[in-house]
């Protein structure tokens, strides 16, 4: 009768394969100076015993977990459910393992993940931040004793950075429905992201002066209140928005693809048509964007370049004894037109 397999030991394996037990670890530890003979005995002898070796203990002995810590605010956003999908895949393929959490936008709850991977439990991190003062010092502080790449910029960072350059992205998005004709182009946006707000909003100001557009109108949104108070509130800023009809807006630009597609849906129940009456575009390009019922124009960088350069700058970190300049990668976006900025698009559809 085979042993169970929670009293199967190294020494065991050693054992009955006719080894030592520094042979059997190398073997398990993928080294090199083994012939494939007695690998593959020491493999076999393990599978015939029901051995499964401790991961835990390997890392230990080798100085590392092969684990990255993914720490993310929640994925309830299409666009980080995908890019926390990609970064996954692309750490399996470097041979790392992934720890993902959630901080749900809470700078506390941030720090006490940060501090628990960095106690051993991940060899680096890779975080989209809350964005705060506070998440900044956090980020730092533990950088300081492993590895991490943020994927949001801000000033006083040093860590490395990855992330799209979003003020080329807005600066598209602008010069797109300029060309499409829109003279009067809302922003609506979204409370509590700071960082992102900020470099997105300053994008929509200074492209709008630039193109000559004297109007410009920002609204906010609190996704904190539930998604039903969101569709209130975006329903009541569309009614605002064209109470007037001499000073509406000829095209809406929304912080992001979801927020983008809500504001499609209040303007429909208003009556009022997209793309022939307003113009409406979003941010991230998320899947949904190109398949929704009114496929929605966005810009956004590939969220699968994203966790390329996030992976090779950690595992360029992981691998080098020395501290190289910190890096901050910006990623040029893409701008995808489709039907809410394409009149043409929907005469073509016979709309």
């Amino acid at each position: 009768m085979a042993r169970k397999a929670s009293k199967v030991t190294i020494y065991d394996i050693a054992s009955a394969a006719g080894v030592s037990r520094g042979t059997v670890s190398r073997a398990f530890n993928g080294n090199t100076d083994i012939n494939s003979e007695t690998r593959q005995r020491i493999f076999d002898t393990a599978k015939r015993l029901h051995y499964v070796p401790n991961m835990n203990a390997r890392g230990l002995a080798k100085g590392t977990t092969e684990c990255i810590g993914v720490i993310m605010p929640d994925v309830l956003n299409p666009y980080i459910s995908e890019l926390v999908g990609v970064i996954e895949k692309s750490a399996r393929a470097v041979g790392f393992s992934t720890h993902i959490a959630l901080t749900h936008n809470d700078a506390e709850l941030q720090q006490k993940l940060l501090l628990r991977m960095a106690s051993g439990q991940v060899d680096g991190i890779i975080i989209t931040p809350c964005e705060s003062d506070e998440s900044v010092r956090q980020i730092n502080m533990i950088n300081a004793k492993i590895p991490i790449v943020s994927l949001k910029f801000r000033e006083k960072l040093e860590c490395d950075t990855v992330m799209g350059a979003d003020s080329d992205g807005i600066r598209m998005i602008m010069e797109h429905l300029h060309s499409a004709g829109a003279k009067k182009v809302a922003f609506l946006t979204i409370s509590g992201q700071d960082w992102t707000h900020l470099e997105r909003h300053e994008a929509y100001l200074s492209t709008a002066k630039k193109l000559g557009l004297d109007y410009t109108k920002t609204e906010s949104i609190d996704y904190s209140e539930g998604w039903e108070e969101m569709e209130k509130d975006v329903i009541r800023i569309v009614a605002s928005l064209f109470k007037r009809k001499d000073n509406a807006p000829d095209a809406i630009l929304a912080y992001d693809d979801i927020l983008a597609l809500v504001v499609i849906n209040a303007l429909r129940h208003s009556g009022i048509k997209v793309p022939d009456d307003v113009l409406v575009a979003g941010f991230d390009n998320i899947r949904l964007a190109s398949v929704a019922n009114m496929t929605l124009t966005s810009a956004s960088v590939e969220s699968s370049d994203i966790a390329r350069f996030a992976i090779d700058i950690l595992t360029q970190r992981l691998n080098s004894s020395s501290s190289s300049k910190v890096r901050h990668v910006r990623i040029s976006p893409r701008l995808y037109v489709r039907d809410s900025t394409s009149r043409e698009t929907l005469k073509g559809k016979g709309k």
